[in-house]
């Protein structure tokens, strides 16, 4: 399993800057981000990182922004793993029931299983929510359905 660094990154002022060294950042290897009220959460893996490159940012010597990080390894996780433990089920309108297979089934008229593994459409979004309480009073006897991307990816 590859190693991550972390970059705790405080950010003065916010706006636009953190935006900008997020790009900076994207292009000396760093491949996620996470924003936070006075900076950024930055990860890269550790056998792509150069503290050499950063130190060279354009923006870290830029006289408008005060920029200060810190450095620390990251644990081995399996962030899928941990992310599923987390999942919780969805019930919508006491009609629609989402849920992993390891959640124990509920009284609804209709059940959906899903395989969360951080995929897209778990129902946790709101339009995924919305789409399926608007199904819910739609008659689909005899017709068919196609689901072109609208929220309901489940």
């Amino acid at each position: 399993m590859q190693k991550y660094l972390e970059l705790n990154i405080k950010i003065e002022p916010l706006q636009p800057w953190n935006e900008i060294l997020m790009a900076e950042l994207i292009n000396i290897g760093f491949d996620s981000f996470t924003e936070e009220n006075d900076g950024i959460l930055a990860y890269v893996p550790e056998d792509s990182f150069s503290e050499d490159e950063l130190k060279n940012l354009w923006l870290l010597s830029h006289d408008e922004v005060k920029i200060s990080y810190t450095i620390q390894e990251m644990p081995n996780i399996n962030w899928n793993e941990e992310w599923e433990k987390n999942f919780s089920p969805i019930n919508v309108e006491n009609k629609v029931l989402i849920r992993a297979e390891f959640h124990e089934s509920q009284n609804t008229p209709y059940e959906i299983i899903i395989q969360p593994k951080m995929s897209f459409g778990t129902g946790h979004h709101a339009t995924t929510y919305l789409m399926i309480q608007q199904m819910l009073d739609m008659d689909f006897s005899g017709k068919k359905v196609l689901d072109i991307g609208c929220g309901t990816s489940i």
